[in-house]
């Protein structure tokens, strides 16, 4: 019996883990269908088996594959858009073929961590998303790091353009901030980083609005469905702000300047990299022409 499991002797003796998880089934990893036994014949269900998560696409860590190459049983978190799954995954010998048993469980707010089930913070729903939070956000100002601007920027500019809508980006670069930091000290440097983003944060007008750090002293501020109207309103509003600010740290006030360019586009055709560098041009010609202003 241990080489010659059937299907219906899983289903027949797995009775009691139907309490346990919400689905129970037979998969060939390769071709990623779902399996269902029929008298002496494995036959293909017609489904894959990404679909139970809600998934539309094969993931990336399958360890349904890990567990047929080590005949091994293997356990993970699957997180798919705000819910969370326990799979667990063993292989098993069916007509000479190796195929693997799946149970999954949707546990986003039954599965915890530690030995404490007091509060929310230790649900493992609440985990991976802390955890997803800190690869996309800059831990210094609080605002989107280059990964997020990198994963967000094409989906709002496919969205955008699906509804025939404009879209404006802004780039904002620190003026001189080299000579902020040789003169007072990168804490320095990172404080005025801290306190420029929060301005720029004031600014946005809703939460379709983003900011992201692109780099160094340079942020990217996303505005969906703004014209190059809008987009000039709020930068100025961007450039006002940091111009009344004052930046004191250590007892020491720093002049802090930032220049601006704009670019807003309905173009369909036009990609990330280059809707990055129309904007990214203006931005050149604000330093270029004296820094301290903003150009569109």
């Amino acid at each position: 019996m241990d080489n010659d499991i059937t299907i219906d002797y899983i289903e027949n003796n797995l009775s009691i883990f139907k309490k346990l998880y919400d689905v129970i089934r037979v998969i060939d990893p390769i071709t990623k269908r779902v399996l269902l036994y029929n008298g002496n014949t494995i036959v293909e269900k017609g489904s894959t088996c990404f679909n139970k998560i809600g998934r539309e696409s094969i993931c990336e860590n399958c360890i349904s594959i890990r567990a047929l190459k080590d005949k091994k049983t293997y356990m993970k978190i699957e997180s798919v858009d705000s819910k969370s799954y326990l799979i667990t995954v063993l292989p098993i010998e069916v007509e000479n073929k190796t195929l693997i048993v799946e149970l999954i469980k949707e546990v986003t707010d039954s599965l915890f961590y530690g030995h404490s089930l007091d509060g929310e913070g230790c649900k493992v729903s609440n985990i991976i998303s802390d955890l997803k939070l800190m690869t996309i956000r800059d831990s210094l100002t609080d605002i989107g790091n280059r990964r997020f601007i990198d994963e967000t920027l094409p989906i709002d500019m496919q969205l955008c353009f699906k509804k025939d809508e404009p879209i404006s980006i802004i780039m904002v670069d620190v003026d001189y901030f080299k000579m902020i930091n040789d003169k007072f000290g990168h804490t320095t440097g990172d404080f005025v980083l801290k306190e420029l983003a929060g301005c720029l944060k004031q600014c946005i007008r809703n939460k379709k609005d983003w900011i992201g750090r692109y780099g160094g002293e340079e942020f990217l501020v996303c505005i969906p469905g703004a014209d190059e109207k809008a987009a000039l309103e709020i930068a100025e509003r961007m450039h006002e702000c940091i111009l009344k600010k004052k930046f004191i740290h250590n007892n020491e006030d720093i002049k802090v300047t930032a220049s601006f360019g704009i670019c807003s586009t309905v173009d369909k055709k036009i990609t990330v990299e280059e809707f990055l560098n129309f904007a990214d041009k203006k931005l050149y010609e604000a330093k270029n022409a004296g820094r301290n202003r903003i150009v569109f």
